[in-house]
């Protein structure tokens, strides 16, 4: 690994990735889930069927709009132009909308009587009552920017800013670069290296992870 492959730089961009797009993506469908779920303007329902038919869309069929779109934007070969089209994740917006909805309206019109704001009914009260959700939402969403690869392969182009999973895919060469060759002790210790951080964080969170998803199965 120190000798021939910058790992720990692959570990790092990997965490980076991970945690912004975790941080982001939570606070997006969060927002988005309050909107949806409490708040009543023209078309909600139109456009909350939108975000769902999303989800029914294949990711290989936006591949080529978002590169296009990251292209424009400057953002290749760039960390950023791997988290931005992640943080918006619309399994992540209905089940916060599904946990939004069970929070009491009363509540909500008693702070509003007593002269609290927008920002702070939904900072602290709403949250901290749909805490087992974002607990849920932020393991699965730190998984699964964690285990992507096809998106980070498209975009991430030099070594220094490879992920785990990418650089993972040229550890199967042996050390001295020959093509013929595969290393599989040199992948397989990649593969577990890889795995320690979302075992470790896993277990950590998985009495939050289990609540959540117990609660979010008998929402309406």
């Amino acid at each position: 690994f120190s000798t021939n492959y910058p790992v720990l730089r692959w570990m790092l961009n990997s965490f980076l990735i991970a945690g912004i797009t975790t941080f982001f993506s939570v606070l997006v469908c969060c927002t988005m889930g309050y909107a949806f779920g409490k708040k009543q303007f023209p078309g909600k329902n139109f456009l909350f069927l939108l975000v769902l038919a999303t989800m029914m869309l294949p990711k290989q069929a936006s591949l080529i709009p978002l590169f296009i779109l990251t292209k424009k934007l400057r953002l290749i070969d760039t960390i950023w132009g791997v988290i931005l089209p992640s943080i918006s994740w619309p399994y992540g917006v209905f089940l916060m909308r599904q946990f939004m909805r069970e929070v009491p309206d009363d509540l909500i019109e008693c702070a509003r009587i007593e002269g609290a704001g927008e920002l702070r009914i939904f900072g602290q009260i709403v949250l901290p009552l749909v805490k087992p959700a974002i607990s849920t939402l932020s393991i699965i969403m730190f998984m699964q920017a964690w285990g992507d690869f096809m998106w980070q392969l498209i975009i991430l182009k030099s070594k220094e800013n490879w992920t785990m999973n990418v650089g993972l895919s040229v550890l199967i060469q042996n050390a001295s670069g020959g093509a013929n060759v595969i290393n599989y002790g040199l992948a397989m210790a990649g593969g577990c290296f890889a795995a320690l951080p979302v075992i470790i964080i896993f277990l950590a969170c998985q009495k939050y992870f289990i609540r959540g998803v117990t609660l979010g199965a008998v929402k309406g």
